[in-house]
């Protein structure tokens, strides 16, 4: 049985390695190499602290003061409003404090075996060394910023999240190259690998190794066949038992034409690259600045932002001037000149959820994609889920809420 995964993203990669692991014949197809698109550019982190969706009532109500305004985390053009109308709706119906509840659940049983899940995939790549396990931190610049982060300390303590509440001195005691912050909060069970890109391509050697094909070809379309489904490339063609589609933001269109239509928007996150820096040992995040800074190997990443553009859309840099601003505003003078920058392109759901499992039309095609902000951490969690899809083992939580189908009912 041959199991085709489009994509060699981080989601498309772990998919691939979970398959293979299983004993399956596995075949990964791209038009890049692995890791080259979105999972390149990530903040590193696997961020099991992930546990409130970004479709909830307090992000809804900021929206107004976004649109137009640049310097915003969270950037929409208002040239896109009208293109966006409808999953914006979407995103509204799904930030009732009913349907946040569920979702914050559901990405609590998500990201709560994260790490794990890396552990064991990275054990069996020989590859353990590229996971740092020194936890994150939340830091807080203003008592104003500490009292807005009081709703998410609080679903985070609900979901069983480990976190620290830290004063400004201890911040700075455990942080040093940070510029001084009011409060903090430290996070243990967090993680962050040291080189996204080549977690990805570790990945990609790994699978080659064990018999895995890589094929790099832009699949155009899937269809049905009397034993499974056949996938079409430019004068190419394979027929496969089952298909995952892990595409990205391409996702949605290798959908339609089997008769499940995704709302999948896209999402560009930047970030810009430094010399490294002593005395920042774990990542950061700055509450309410969009941005997480991470210690990788060799660089100094400040990554985030979310700006709704189209795929095709010019990179507009000065986003990564905000985030170089910032950086050199909570890190002075020890930061070097500017190294890298970079934009790619996230695939997000209006519920802010990814969507794993098995299309409408019955087995043969799952989903894993929508992961937005979250691919890194949640790739391996995901490879499990699909994995127990394929086989049909019983699933290591319930994975109804990820169901690609959900916005048909």
């Amino acid at each position: 049985m041959t199991i085709a995964v489009v994509g060699a993203g981080v989601v498309g990669m772990a998919c691939a390695r979970a398959l293979q692991r299983a004993g399956q014949q596995v075949v990964v197809l791209d038009p890049e190499l692995p890791g080259a698109g979105c999972s390149h550019g990530n903040a590193g982190v696997i961020a099991v602290d992930h546990v409130l969706p970004l479709a909830r009532p307090d992000v809804l109500r900021g929206l107004p003061a976004m649109l137009g305004d640049p310097d915003s985390p969270l950037y929409l053009k208002p040239t896109r409003v009208p293109g966006l109308a409808g999953w914006m709706l979407r995103m509204a119906w799904a930030s009732r404090p009913a349907a946040v509840e569920r979702g914050s659940i559901a990405l609590a049983n998500l990201v709560r075996g994260a790490v794990s899940a890396w552990i064991e995939e990275l054990e069996s790549c020989a590859a353990g060394e590229l996971l740092v396990r020194a936890g994150s931190y939340l830091a807080y610049e203003t008592p104003r910023h500490y009292a807005k982060g009081k709703i998410q300390r609080r679903v985070m303590r609900e979901r069983g999240v480990a976190a620290q509440d830290l004063h400004g001195r201890e911040v700075a005691a455990r942080l040093p190259a940070l510029a001084p912050v009011y409060r903090g909060l430290y996070h243990p069970d967090t993680a962050h690998v040291l080189n996204p890109r080549r977690l990805v391509e570790t990945l990609a050697t790994a699978f080659c190794a064990a018999g895995g094909t890589l094929h790099t070809r832009r699949v155009e379309r899937l269809s049905m066949n009397e034993t499974g489904v056949t996938l079409t490339a430019q004068n190419w063609r394979l027929d496969a038992s089952r298909v995952v589609i892990a595409a990205g933001w391409r996702s949605a269109e290798l959908c339609a034409p089997l008769g499940c239509t995704v709302p999948l928007a896209v999402e560009m996150g930047y970030h810009v690259g430094f010399d490294p820096v002593d005395g920042l040992a774990a990542p950061v995040a700055i509450a309410g600045r969009g941005f997480m800074a991470t210690p990788l190997d060799g660089e100094l990443r400040i990554a985030g932002t979310v700006e709704f553009a189209r795929a095709e859309a010019a990179p507009d840099w000065r986003r990564t001037d905000i985030l170089e601003r910032q950086a050199r505003r909570l890190f002075g003078p020890v930061l070097s000149p500017l190294r890298n920058r970079w934009r790619g392109s996230r695939p997000t759901l209006p519920d802010f959820l990814p969507a794993i499992g098995p299309l409408r039309h019955g087995s043969m095609v799952y989903a894993a994609f929508g992961h937005h902000h979250i691919g890194l951490t949640t790739a391996a969690v995901t490879g499990q889920l699909i994995c127990d899809a394929v086989l049909g083992r019983q699933p290591r939580f319930d994975p109804a809420p990820f169901s690609p189908d959900r916005f048909h009912r």
